[in-house]
């Protein structure tokens, strides 16, 4: 392959679009059941 044609197929890097979220648009989306999943119940520092 020639150098212009490797140049021609390289693909144009697109970085990735990063996207920021509040906390209450995160509650938001999940939902309470969600929120909650990872066990803890909020009523103790052992789960419930």
């Amino acid at each position: 392959m020639d150098t212009r044609k490797q140049k021609e197929e390289q693909r144009v890097y697109t970085p990735p679009k990063i996207t920021t979220y509040t906390d209450k648009e995160i509650l938001e989306a999940l939902g309470p059941a969600q929120a909650m999943a990872s066990g803890a119940c909020g009523k103790s520092t052992k789960g419930c």
